[in-house]
């Protein structure tokens, strides 16, 4: 079970590391893993830059950049209680937001790619989940990536894809 974020703007810490790094190896055994990554990297890299850039811009203080966080926060606890009632697709909408004000927060990717698994979007799933193992090595993360890129998950995409 997921646990609701404390809105106190006093924990957040403003010089949070926000590296990220993609662990791309050439000799990476398993294929799917490795195209799953390369692709995510290819295709969302000039995404998070913008993002990135824009993030920059709306954090110009140190206060802006808590509020934000704080509205994130409030938008992934709202999220998690739309999603404990069922309400998948609204509270899908609603960890967007907390990830526009917050792109790089472990749990706002981790529930993101938990819905995202709930509404059969596969890619999107795995790419929230690898995000947020690049920016913290967490066990919910490793799990699912684990998962989405075995062998049996890749078995189980080829039959729903073709049913």
């Amino acid at each position: 079970m997921m646990k609701k974020k404390n809105l106190d703007i006093s924990s957040i810490d403003p010089y949070n590391s926000d590296l990220t790094f993609f662990n791309i190896e050439e000799e990476e055994s398993n294929e799917t893993l490795k195209a799953l990554k390369q692709s995510y990297v290819t295709t969302n890299y000039k995404e998070e830059t913008i993002l990135n850039l824009q993030n920059t811009l709306k954090s110009s203080s140190e206060d802006t950049s808590k509020e934000l966080k704080i509205e994130s926060y409030k938008n992934y606890n709202e999220a998690l209680n739309l999603a404990s009632r069922n309400y998948i697709t609204t509270a899908t909408e609603t960890i967007e937001k907390a990830l526009e004000l917050n792109p790089k927060d472990v749990d706002i990717l981790n529930l993101r790619g938990l819905l995202k698994l709930l509404k059969c979007d596969f890619s999107k799933s795995f790419e929230s989940f690898y995000t947020a193992m690049c920016y913290s090595n967490n066990n919910l993360s490793r799990k699912y990536v684990d998962i989405l890129s075995s062998d049996e998950f890749k078995v189980f995409l080829g039959r729903y894809n073709h049913s």
